[in-house]
């Protein structure tokens, strides 16, 4: 019998390992910083670590096609909550569709994009964070709809709302730019930059984004 050799720039195993890192980030920082209850707080940080996966997974696979397949893995380890007892539909919808309206706004701009260095022009990386926002904020409405009451943060007012559209996008634009400049200044050490998915690896963080998600 022939063996399979595990090839680990594998597109499937890129999107797999980065979807997995991903949605082990959101069920520990992510939940973390929505303990803090501040406003906004959770999107400001989570939006740029969701960006960096997405376009990791996008330059080792190279195609667009691994921004939505990266956004599904870590959404649907955030579904695990809806097999838990006492769990609200909202509780567990809600952040998968953040995580999808981002890959959605990333998409787009990317499909429109003549190479992808043009993603960091202030222009563009407003037009994403702007952009996943009104996606998720249609999310939004037609969840209201399908359980017949308002939702999320539909039920803040006009000035939450504003807050979150407008004053939100540009802390994001904000801090993905600061990064930038220190990564662009700083010699950080490389070894992050360069992870790769290992088998062990790829269990280990689908398991404990899996449990993180039970136990918090």
């Amino acid at each position: 019998m022939r063996q399979v050799k595990f090839q680990k720039n594998h597109p499937f195993f890129q999107v797999l390992f980065w979807g997995s890192l991903w949605g082990l980030t959101e069920a520990t920082l992510g939940h973390l910083l929505h303990l803090l209850k501040v406003p906004g707080l959770a999107g400001f940080f989570m939006f740029p670590i969701g960006l960096y996966f997405m376009i990791r997974a996008f330059r080792t696979v190279g195609k667009t096609s691994a921004i939505p397949a990266v956004a599904a893995i870590a959404a649907s380890l955030k579904l695990v909550d809806l097999f838990l007892p006492g769990t609200q539909l909202f509780q567990a919808v809600n952040p998968a569709l953040a995580i999808l309206a981002e890959s959605l706004a990333l998409l787009f701009i990317m499909k429109f994009l003549k190479h992808p260095v043009g993603l960091f022009r202030p222009r563009n990386i407003l037009s994403v964070t702007l952009g996943w926002r009104l996606i998720y904020g249609a999310f939004q409405i037609i969840l209201a709809a399908v359980l017949l009451e308002t939702t999320g943060f539909l039920q803040l007012g006009n000035a939450a709302i504003l807050r979150f559209f407008l004053f939100d996008s540009l802390v994001n634009l904000l801090l993905i730019f600061g990064v930038l400049h220190l990564h662009r200044s700083i010699k950080f050490p490389r070894v992050f930059f360069r992870m790769s998915p290992r088998p062990g690896m790829i269990l280990a963080l689908l398991l404990s984004a899996v449990l993180t998600n039970i136990l918090f």
